[in-house]
């Protein structure tokens, strides 16, 4: 959404995510690909903030996908 400004978190640090919009559902996804990380738990938070009034987001799912080796 256009009203909205989201961000990706990795273990608290605020990362390159690029913005890919969605058509004409006013939707959007963001996509990041992480250098490899050091093994063990890592935090990936989602973060937006209102831009402009009514800025709301309706759902929001979340895919990770961990590749090892």
């Amino acid at each position: 959404s256009s009203d909205l400004e989201c961000r990706i978190f990795v273990d608290g640090d605020q990362t390159e995510a690029t913005s890919t919009p969605q058509g004409d559902n006013d939707g959007f996804a963001l996509t990041l690909v992480t250098p490899r990380l050091s093994s063990g738990q890592h935090e990936l938070s989602l973060r937006c903030r209102e831009v402009a009034p009514n800025g709301q987001l309706d759902s929001a799912s979340i895919a990770v996908l961990g590749i090892s080796g």
